[in-house]
């Protein structure tokens, strides 16, 4: 028999923007907090920074005074251009390492011996 996993029962967005009210988040705009909900996931945007702006001098769960929801979506959207552009800059660094250590195999292998066999890359 499969083990059970505790599940938290669903809620709908109005339901939890309603939970994040209940803990001091404010919100500029809550229709268009609606829509960030519905189009990107609640945990990755609430969770993935809350405790950046939760009141760690209280025990409940709260935010900090004066803490928006949109703060949150601001922060996402930062950690979403941040990562983007660090894989970016990674491939980049990674296309040109490649390209230099090719060149330079190739320089050593067939500079030095013209006449060597095309598969002399395979010859430790």
């Amino acid at each position: 028999m499969a083990a059970k996993h505790p599940s938290k029962d669903f809620k709908t967005i109005r339901e939890r923007i309603e939970i994040l009210k209940s803990r001091k988040l404010l919100f500029c705009d809550e229709e268009a907090a609606e829509k960030i909900l519905l189009e990107k996931n609640y945990f990755d945007i609430v969770n993935g920074f809350e405790t950046l702006l939760l009141n760690r001098e209280l025990d409940d769960k709260e935010y900090l005074p004066d803490s928006y929801f949109e703060y949150f979506h601001m922060l996402y959207t930062f950690d979403k251009d941040l990562s983007a552009k660090i894989l970016k800059l990674i491939d980049s660094f990674e296309n040109r390492l490649k390209s230099s250590v090719s060149y330079r195999f190739c320089e050593e292998v067939f500079g030095n011996d013209p006449d060597a066999p095309p598969d002399s890359y395979l010859n430790p």
